[in-house]
């Protein structure tokens, strides 16, 4: 075989190579950016790191320490960035924030989240309000989640997310110092460091609560992603194929 034929040989399968790759990528791209995001769970684990109130004595009750050696926890909060915010009252109302908001000191963006499962305390006798015929500034359900950055100073900014209700409220918080940075809730990564917090309130109206030090140990899809081809990626998956197939009989019949 003479070194022509060899570099045109070489210089075919490169093209092959890369009209394919071309393509590949295509097909990638138009599946991949036309998925609709999941709900996503976020497992946090730590211990308790200091006690901030028992007058409620729920606390004590549950035996629970804090420090160095404090009780261990864990929480499960489910995230979804493309849903909306919400607060649920006691009457059944639902009202919807924004996506997008601004105050004096901070610039939001908001989004959905929902406690799912963990935590160290609950109501005592049916915590300070109920469910029933109480007023309707009674919150029966945070779904917050939140990324604030102050409007003063870009820089300043960090992820938060409450969950729970009036009667037993958690917020874990992605505080700069103990991430080793400033992030958004959708950049906290496994490993990360977060705070907790968890507040039960007594039927006398006496609350309870604590701090946590707590790791986001991981993030999971609640289902799978099930990726549908759609038109155009089909289309190019084909022109594709012609194009090698092309290429080819091109190469038999010479």
């Amino acid at each position: 075989m003479s070194d022509f034929k060899k570099t045109k040989d070489s210089g075919e399968l490169i093209m092959k190579t890369l009209i394919s790759s071309f393509f590949i990528a295509l097909l990638t791209f138009f599946t991949y950016t036309h998925t609709y995001a999941v709900p996503l769970y976020y497992t946090f684990e730590g211990r308790v790191s200091a006690i901030a109130e028992d007058d409620a004595g729920i606390i004590a009750d549950a035996g629970i320490t804090d420090g160095i050696s404090g009780s261990e926890l864990n929480y499960v909060i489910k995230v979804d960035f493309d849903a909306a915010r919400t607060t649920t009252y006691t009457d059944g109302s639902v009202y919807t924030f924004d996506s997008t908001a601004t105050t004096s000191l901070f610039d939001f963006n908001n989004f959905y989240a929902d406690f799912t499962s963990g935590g160290l305390i609950g109501p005592k006798n049916g915590g300070a309000y109920t469910t029933i015929g109480n007023s309707v500034t009674d919150v029966a359900e945070y779904n917050w989640g939140m990324d604030r950055t102050r409007v003063d100073d870009a820089s300043d900014y960090f992820g938060e997310l409450h969950v729970g209700s009036i009667n037993h409220y958690i917020q874990i918080q992605g505080r700069a110092d103990w991430l080793g940075g400033a992030k958004f809730t959708d950049e906290w990564i496994v490993g990360d460091r977060v705070q907790g917090i968890e507040i039960a309130y007594s039927s006398d109206g006496t609350r309870s609560g604590f701090y946590s030090s707590l790791y986001l140990t991981s993030i999971s899809e609640t289902l799978p992603v099930v990726n549908v081809p759609e038109p155009p990626a089909l289309l190019l998956f084909f022109l594709g194929l012609m194009v090698l197939f092309g290429l080819g009989k091109t190469k038999n019949s010479r």
